[in-house]
């Protein structure tokens, strides 16, 4: 790290300082102005890309921040984060890299004039206290694990109208789960499933699936296991600051008071896997709480499991499905629920809609006619 001169920039400089002269030191003066120093990566800087790095001073304290510059600032805006994981507020923050969200999506929210002193003076108690000045939106905390399993097209269909997590006494239990299993690639199978039941630990029914199944779940490729899963107090939050994720699952898994079965990838397969399954509270809608899922999947061979051997643990992307899942997420789509829908032909704009609109329908009430 170099610490940024008091005189003119006459090394290198970020790409829109070349587009907007002067902008770099105005950006820089703005951290002075505030009794900030600002501390440039060398590195980044060379290459074009403005970092810097700074303690920026909040209610008798100083957090650690960290500002990225995108090539095309001043008109998008900066990209700021919290260093230290035991300051990370509850909401407006990625708990993968500790990027605050500090205006809203609305890219008029920003504008070219702006500073990132002025941005935190005028936006960061708000961020990190929760303030009345928010974008009215959920922040369901399957957000961040199914981003970290995109590299994956494994999935767990469930459906979360219950709200489980109200229901006193309710702390563990089983998932019926219906699903497919491709092992053909050893190093990542795909897991494609739906959970169809949960059950309390004495097997009471507390949800189950009430819509038509995919395809590929109905079919004779498709299997049923039985799973337990655990309540978590809290809700579990991905280690943002190595990336391998694998020591959470791991302690996660240790928690879990009933051992989950393995079971084979396939018939002619020596591999083996184990599904466990978390409920824990999120954030479902703007400040209310519902159920959250997360699903860790393991495998690896059989002697693996016994401790002679590596298993891979990762996350199964959480896919909410139900009627009311969908509903939530666009409410305005909601009233359509009750409404009936006449769609004269199938060509090329017909067919997709008629597609989204079944996705929206009861399935007892969708008709068609030749």
């Amino acid at each position: 790290m170099i610490a940024v001169p008091a005189g003119p920039q006459t090394g290198p400089r970020p790409h829109w300082d070349r587009r907007f002269p002067g902008r770099f030191q105005w950006e820089l003066k703005a951290f002075q102005d505030a009794n900030v120093q600002p501390v440039v990566e060398p590195n980044a800087l060379a290459q074009g890309v403005l970092v810097v790095d700074f303690e920026w001073p909040y209610e008798g304290k100083t957090l650690p921040l960290r500002a990225i510059y995108p090539d095309g600032y001043p008109y998008l805006r900066p990209h700021v984060a919290l260093q230290d994981p035991s300051l990370f507020p509850s909401r407006h923050i990625s708990p993968n890299d500790g990027s605050l969200c500090l205006i809203g999506r609305d890219s008029r929210q920003w504008n070219s004039g702006l500073t990132v002193p002025q941005l935190l003076r005028d936006q960061l108690s708000e961020a990190l206290k929760g303030g009345a000045n928010e974008d009215p939106q959920g922040e369901p905390v399957e957000f961040w694990w199914n981003g970290l399993a995109s590299g994956s097209s494994s999935y767990c269909l469930i459906e979360t109208s219950r709200n489980l997590m109200s229901m006193q006494g309710v702390i563990s239990g089983w998932l019926t789960i219906r699903y497919t299993l491709d092992d053909e690639n050893s190093q990542n199978p795909l897991l494609r499933a739906a959970v169809t039941r949960v059950a309390s630990q004495d097997g009471t029914v507390l949800a189950e699936w009430n819509r038509n199944l995919p395809p590929h779940l109905i079919g004779d490729a498709a299997r049923e296991m039985t799973v337990p899963w655990e309540r978590l107090s809290t809700a579990p939050l991905p280690n943002h600051i190595s990336q391998n994720h694998s020591g959470l699952i791991k302690l996660l898994r240790s928690k879990v008071a009933t051992s989950s079965p393995l079971f084979q990838t396939s018939k002619l397969s020596k591999r083996r896997f184990r599904l466990n399954a978390f409920l824990y509270p999120s954030e479902l809608t703007w400040r209310q709480e519902g159920d959250g899922w997360l699903f860790t999947f393991a495998f690896g061979g059989a002697k693996a499991f016994n401790g002679h051997g590596n298993i891979s643990p990762r996350v199964v992307r959480t896919l909410r499905a139900g009627i009311s899942d969908l509903a939530s997420r666009v409410p305005r789509a909601a009233a359509m629920s009750s409404k009936t829908v006449c769609l004269v032909g199938a060509g090329a704009l017909g067919a997709p809609l008629a597609i989204e609109f079944a996705r929206k329908a009861t399935p007892s009430i969708v008709r068609s006619s030749a």
